[in-house]
């Protein structure tokens, strides 16, 4: 208990700068992902690599800013903040433009009324891979942002389940846009 430094402390294990070596020393245990059923056993990598990983801002995400600290909780459970429905309110702790612009769009809206099949910001974004859209590859890239939504908008069962008519991506190509 007397080696335990205050967060804001650079040397502490749970500082911002060490977080993510902190989460790692689990995290990369691969035996133990697979016995806690860790679906995502990368995902120390894969968040190095993004945005928020390799963002060199103060205050850049990191894992307990989306994952919570003293109370991780699976994403199958309504209450995480990692369950699909409460993605965006997540998101938008630091990123509260752009859910404000989610929530008044048809995806956001569809989300308020409770249907959860409908795309939220790590669908599109990605969870610990996260590009932002000036990377390389992003999937939010605006060369790549068409072929990203008709993942989902030319996808049969999403089209029959939602009544969303096909061909949307070949008159998008076809338009001025």
């Amino acid at each position: 208990a007397h080696g335990v430094r205050d967060t804001d402390d650079p040397e502490s294990m749970t500082s911002a700068g060490r977080i993510t070596e902190t989460c790692a020393k689990c995290h990369a245990d691969r035996q133990l992902m697979a016995r806690r059923k860790i679906t995502i056993p990368e995902a120390v990598q894969l968040f190095r690599q993004s945005a928020h990983g390799r963002s060199k801002k103060e205050g850049a995400a990191r894992c307990n800013d989306c994952h919570e600290s003293h109370d991780l909780k699976r994403a199958s459970d309504p209450t995480s903040s990692i369950f699909r429905a409460n993605i965006p309110n997540t998101c938008g702790r630091c990123h509260r433009k752009e859910v404000a612009q989610y929530r008044r769009g048809i995806h956001g809206q569809a989300l308020a009324r409770g249907v959860t099949a409908t795309p939220v910001c790590t669908d599109c974004h990605g969870e610990h891979m996260i590009k932002g859209p000036n990377m390389a590859g992003s999937p939010v890239a605006s060369a790549r942002v068409s072929e990203t939504c008709a993942k989902c908008h030319e996808a049969t069962g999403i089209r029959e389940t939602f009544g969303l008519p096909g061909g949307r991506l070949s008159s998008y190509n076809d338009s001025f846009h």
